[in-house]
């Protein structure tokens, strides 16, 4: 059976009011997959992200969501989002449940109280995270890893089908990495699609299961990873092999610099490009490990 794309991108640009960061973007992501995106910094990652949030502007191409096209889809909670920069104020005195509960937001009519399936809901994204016993702090008390993972209890509030994150794992501690797989893992092992920008493959690589990259505004590469750093066989890809395995994956690192933009900076090295792009995809989700 064809499994409907949960993301399915067709020549498609994004940018900002005319001017073209991401363009001719091919790439379907299933239900069910685990998809990191990588490039160097500058490369479009964070920007065809943003575009299929419609957070910036669609600018050519075919863009569908569940089926539906971008312009026209509505259900936007289904697209859980954590984004790269902290978005607590610690000039804001809100604690973790309060911030937790503005995920409900969308299920909820214009000034409705909270119910008791929102409060349970909220409880639940919580315990999820390991958040459980904060509930009643203040976000400006909590570490930094504890701050990304009160964020992704935000997005899971919504009930998403498909979770998008930005940078996960960068200014978090190991000990906090740890947590934030084991996090991903349980929500993987329930069945939500990810999406994860990182320029950090390795902390998530045991739930991640493909790899795009991108340079230049461009789609460059995709291929299977494996955990194991093992092939994978053809027959994981429902006996077709149309992606070849991630070895050293291109573009994955930062500048000395430690600039943070979403314009190409220029044309993709040929030493950090990885395999071409494959023009068919899979027709059935990639099973997991």
């Amino acid at each position: 059976m064809q499994l409907t794309p949960v993301v399915s991108l067709r020549s498609a640009s994004f940018g900002y009011a005319d001017r073209k960061v991401v363009s001719d973007v091919d790439l379907d992501i299933l239900p069910g997959e685990t998809v990191a995106l990588v490039g160097a910094n500058g490369s479009g990652k964070s920007t065809l992200i943003k575009g299929i949030l419609r957070i910036n502007d669609h600018l050519g191409g075919e863009v569908d969501i569940f089926g539906t096209p971008l312009e026209t889809f509505t259900k936007r909670y289904l697209l859980g989002y954590v984004p790269q920069r902290h978005t607590l104020s610690a000039s804001v005195a809100a604690t973790v449940t309060e911030i937790v509960s503005t995920g409900r937001l969308p299920h909820q009519g214009l000034l409705a109280r909270p119910s008791r399936r929102d409060r349970q809901i909220v409880a639940e994204a919580l315990d999820v995270v390991g958040l459980a016993d904060f509930g009643r702090h203040e976000v400006a008390t909590l570490s930094g890893g504890q701050q990304r993972r009160c964020l992704i209890a935000r997005a899971l509030a919504a009930q998403p089908q498909v979770l998008i994150m930005d940078e996960p794992t960068a200014g978090v501690d190991l000990a906090n990495q740890h947590l934030l797989l084991d996090v991903l893992r349980r929500l993987v092992e329930q069945g939500t699609t990810l999406l994860v920008v990182t320029h950090e493959v390795e902390p998530l690589r045991p739930i991640l299961r493909r790899c795009v990259t991108m340079s230049a505004g461009r789609v460059v590469a995709d291929a299977l990873l494996s955990p194991t750093r093992e092939p994978v066989p053809a027959g994981r890809l429902a006996g077709d092999a149309r992606y070849e395995i991630a070895g050293d994956l291109p573009g994955t690192h930062r500048p000395d610099d430690g600039r943070e933009c979403d314009d190409p900076v220029g044309p993709a090295d040929p030493s950090r490009r990885g395999v071409p792009l494959a023009p068919a995809f899979p027709t059935e989700p990639m099973p997991r490990a």
